[in-house]
Formats: structure tokens, sequence, C-alpha cells
């Protein structure tokens, strides 16, 4: 054929003879730039920094200043206890309080802390033992009692503080699920695969106290099996495996049946109020749905579908994904002011979280031979505001999220803060060269007369947080230190994405407060680009680079070359001295111009001229 040949993304195409032109466009100038990121206030789990106040995943550090930046937080201790019952992924652990103490149940024991004003901490005491192959399946506090649920197979007990023992609590009563309100017990008599009469699993009771002292039972039927229950809004939350109901009303003793009542003046006892269903959540399915069922923050809580969720309480509204997501549950409670979370990861860590409503911090974190199960809130109970317990261990953990005082304090001995993913605005590679972090405070951040010294650590990573590289470490000393800056020049880091690591250690009773980080970026050196500007004759009968006819038709080539220029994607291209190079080249088509020598004929003829320019 006359002329020089290309090919363009896998297309031959005819080049006209003295069209060609090949050069380098001159580079663009470097730019260069600051990215600036707060420490706290929403909490973690931001993978990318769409949100600069907000960080990823790291284990031990909490909000300070009003949100305004982070420190090193719980405070912890590891207790090696006695309990002849060791709570797993599946013996559960409950909790209420009464007496001036918590009381735990796990197993066939119901177990007693220091009373909520005894400033140390020591083992679990045993307050009950309800015998061997029971098992406690609730607990919730009714007057001054502790009312046991043990099952579907066993009736409800009684536990009295005062008096140390236990009785039953009504014949008859299979206290499965229960929890106090209004003075009276609300509780689903039998739940699970264990159900054996129809019915059963879809029922709720309601205790009630008649004028005379005596207790009457009434019943009422929900949509599908009773699952957990909760107060919320001054209510009794339900979840059903369908979905979450509401009850309220109040318990009505009635009026005596004799002489002394007129006919039109008796009305007899009766629970006032049903349950009133709000959503249909249909998205129960795993046994591990609904392990917590809590009311915090304005909000109603739960696990359910593999993610924590809320409900606002609002007509209409349904579940809200938290941002808190894994392949299990081992429930949650409400401790220190913060709703605490023990769940299983996809990689089948165990993970413990908090939130206190604007974001989540991770409390710990450990392989499943850790695993973190059961929260129970301590309530100050040994100066401590929750307990973990380590799933097959009689070993657990205590936190106190609270400050109290100077030797009391909510520190934690290290902890670290990760940023979330950084790619300044730009998904081409950047010279990274620069990371520093800002320690900030108006006043002295623990014991004030403290002189112990805290470690620094600041390190960098480029591939998503798998390895570390640190940059630079500094001892700061003394509470007195209000104000820090830690920072480091980078080796030649080239990469889309950079995150920074901030670490503390030797923490004993005050710690700085990490109010920011940065790092600075460059563009890489800039590359002159090759681009190229030729005309293709396109008409019908055409000789492809082969030497064999065109498969396509003048028309045809012409449009593939519009789309190119269309779309704006990048081809590959292979250059006329291609058989001597071997080089193919990704070019974008960034100019078209066609010409038509007979615009009445172009359609039948498909003939024309196309002048194309590429960018590399």
């Amino acid at each position: 054929m006359a002329g020089a040949t290309i090919e363009l993304g896998g297309i031959g195409y005819p080049v006209l003879p003295g069209s060609y032109r090949r050069w380098l466009a001159a580079a663009s100038a470097p730019k260069s730039g600051r990215v600036e990121f707060a420490a706290a206030f929403r909490g973690q789990r931001q993978a990318l920094l769409g949100d600069p106040t907000r960080s990823w995943d790291a284990t031990g550090v909490g909000p300070t200043l009003g949100g305004q930046g982070v420190e090193p937080w719980p405070a912890e201790a590891i207790h090696a206890d006695g309990m002849a019952d060791v709570p797993t992924a599946a013996l559960r652990a409950y909790a209420t309080v009464a007496a001036n103490a918590v009381y735990i149940g796990v197993g066939r024991r119901l177990y007693r802390t220091v009373p909520l004003t005894t400033g140390s901490w020591s083992s679990l005491a045993v307050a009950a033992d309800f015998g061997a192959g029971e098992t406690i399946s609730s607990l919730t506090t009714l007057g001054d009692e502790v009312i046991v649920g043990l099952g579907p197979g066993t009736d409800g007990r009684r536990y009295s503080p005062a008096s140390g023992g236990h009785s039953i609590w009504r014949v008859g009563s299979r206290l499965s699920v229960a929890i106090a309100y209004a003075g009276q017990l609300v509780y689903a008599s039998r739940t699970g695969a264990t159900a054996s009469t129809a019915g059963q699993q879809e029922r709720i009771r309601l205790s009630l106290t008649r004028h005379d002292g005596a207790l009457l039972l009434e019943s009422r039927w929900l949509d599908a099996p009773v699952v957990n229950m909760g107060l919320f809004a001054g209510k009794v939350a339900i979840a059903t495996k369908s979905s979450i109901w509401l009850l309220g009303g109040q318990p009505y003793p009635g009026t005596p049946d004799d002489a002394t009542t007129a006919a039109d003046e008796y009305r007899p006892a009766e629970w006032v109020g049903d349950p009133e269903p709000v959503f249909t959540h249909g998205l129960w399915t795993a046994e591990e749905d609904f392990s917590f069922l809590l009311g915090f923050g304005g909000r109603l809580w739960t696990w359910v579908a593999g993610a924590v969720r809320s409900w606002s309480g609002a007509a209409g509204a349904g579940w809200v994904d938290e941002g808190l997501s894994g392949s299990a549950c081992h429930g949650g409670c409400v401790a220190g002011g913060w709703l605490v979370v023990a769940m299983r990861t996809r990689t089948d860590d165990s993970e413990l979280w908090a939130t206190d409503g604007n974001g989540w911090w991770r409390l710990a974190r450990a392989a499943a031979s850790g695993t973190r199960v059961w929260p129970v809130a301590l309530n100050g109970a040994g100066n401590f505001d929750l307990l973990a317990f380590r799933a097959g261990s009689t070993t657990y953990d205590l936190s106190r999220m609270i400050w109290r005082s100077a030797s009391l304090h909510a520190f934690r001995a290290s902890g670290e803060w990760i940023s979330s993913l950084m790619d300044a605005g730009s998904a081409d590679p950047k010279h990274w060269r620069r990371i520093g972090a800002r320690f900030a405070a108006p006043e002295p951040r623990g014991n004030p007369a403290s002189t112990d010294s805290v470690t620094l650590s600041l390190a960098w990573s480029i591939d998503g947080g798998a390895t570390w590289t640190t940059a630079a470490t500094s001892t700061v000393t003394g509470a007195a230190t209000r104000i820090a800056d830690l920072e480091a020049d980078l080796p030649a880091v080239e990469a889309r994405h950079l995150q920074v690591k901030v670490a503390w250690s030797g923490v004993l009773d005050w710690a700085p407060a990490l109010t920011g980080a940065w790092a600075d970026w460059t563009t890489l050196p800039p590359r002159s680009r090759r681009r190229w500007r030729f005309t293709i004759p396109c008409a019908d009968g055409r000789i492809g680079p082969d030497g064999a006819p065109l498969p396509l038709t003048g028309r045809e080539l012409s449009e593939a070359l519009h789309t190119a220029w269309q779309t704006g994607a990048a081809l590959a291209f292979t250059d006329i001295d291609h058989a001597a190079t071997g080089l193919t080249h990704a070019a974008r088509l960034i100019s078209f111009e066609e010409r038509i020598p007979a615009p009445d004929d172009a359609s039948r003829w498909g003939q024309s001229t196309v002048e194309v320019e590429l960018e590399e």
C-alpha cells in the first residue's frame, strides 16, 4: 500500500504520506503541598482521607480535649481469677447491678463483684450455685432481688442479696429472656430451637402484682420468636427474628371485688398497654444477631447481619449501619459513658471497640486464642468501669475509662494512632518528603507533679499498613511538657498512598495529647511525553499492516477513531517503526479532525481523511 502504517487499539490504519510527525511535548512544572489532618473527634474506621477528622484502626487511644486530640486510653489491668465457670464464645456471661454490687451470671453460678464503693479489685465471689446441669440465660434486677433465668427447662430464681438465698420466682416460669420494667417482669418463656410448644417462642409474659399482693401473669403474642429484650426511650424494646417491638403501658393492680366496692367501680388487675410493632427488619441471619439490645445516646443499638446497627426511634426509620462489622459478635454493654462491643473480624481476630456515639475507638485486639467475650459494665467497682472476659480462661481484662484522680487515671501504658490512607487528592504516584506530628494542650495532661518520661515515635507506611518504617523517636519528660513536635525527613519514598503512625510508650500517669499530623509531598520529576500527529485515509478496500485487506470499511475506520477520541481512554499504539523497535506505547487520542471530499457521497462510499493527534 502507499504510505506507512500504524496500529491503534488493535486496529491497523494506513497513514497518508507526508502527514506523519513525531515530537516530545514540554513537561508540566512539578507541584507540591502538605496534607494536614486532625487526630480525633469522630473516631477511627475511615480508610481513605476524605474526611480529615478521622483515622484508621489503631489500638489504645481515645479522644481528649473535647475531641480535639487523642491520648493513650483506657487504663488497663489483667486479673487472674479463680472462677469455677469459664466463659467461652458459646457460654455467655450476663450482668446486672443490685445492692451496691455487680452480679455476673456464668454457667451454673451467680458471682458478685466487690462493692461499687470499694477502691480496689479482688476476685469474683460466688453468690449462688444453681446446681449441675443448669445454665444462666438472663439476669435482671427487680426491686431488691436479682431475677435469674435458667433457660427453657427450669423455673427462674429470685436471689436475695440481703440473705444470700434463692428460691423459685414463680412455678412454671421459664425465663429464657427477662427484663424488669415498671416494677414488674417482662419475659419470654421459651426461645430458640428447644421450644416444644407451638406459639411459646412468640409469646411474652408480663407479671402483675394484684392489690392483695398476689402475682398474676398476662400474655402477649408477637409475630416471630423472641430473641432479646432491652430498654429504650422509657419502654421495653423487644427483638424478634422478624421485627422490633416497643412495650410501654402500666400495671394496674385492680380494685377489691367485695362489698366495699360498687359494681360500677370494680376493675380487674391488668396490664394497660400492648406491644407496638416499630418496623420489620427481616435481617436475622445467625445466633449472634441481637446478642445485645441497648439504648444509648438516644438510639437503640444492636448487632444484626454482621454489623453494629442503630435505630433513631423516628417513625418510618430503620436500622443504620454504624460502620463496625465482622464475622461474629460476643456481646455489648454500656460502660463509663461508652457503648462497648466485642466482635470477631473477618480474619478471625478478636477486637473490643467503644463508641461515644460520634465514632469508634479500638480498645483491644488479639488473635482468636485471646478472644474477648461478653463485656460487663462495672459501674466503678474496684475503681474500674469495664470487665472483658477472655474466652476459655478465667483471666479477664479490667479497664478504667473515666479519670478519677492522679493515681486512678485513665491512661493506657501504650497506644498508637494511625492515619487514613493519604493520596493528596491525586491518583498519581508522589514523592513523600517529610512527615510530622503535633502535640499540644493548654493544661497538663495527667498528674501535674509527674516527672515520668514518655517515648513518642513516628512511622510511615506505603503498603496499606502491612509494614512500617520508623522515622523518628523522642522522649518527653514531665507533665509540664504541654507542646511538642515530632518531625522527620523521608528517604526517596515514591508511592500513591502514605500512612502515618504515632505511638506512645512508657506511659505511667501522664501523656502528651496528639492534636494533628501532616505529610509534605511533591509530584515526581516531570517527564516529557511523546506526541504524534498524522492523517489517516479512511476508505473501503484499504490494505492493513499485514498486507491483507482491512476488515473494516472506511466508515467503520472513521467511527473507531471517533469513539477513541470521545472516550479518551488509553490505547495500545504501535508506531511506524514498530518492526524495528518492538515498542508498544500507551497513548490517548487528544485531537480529531475529519475531512470528507464529497459530502453527498460520504454515507454511500465511506471515504474521508482524519487528522489525529496522540499523546503518550
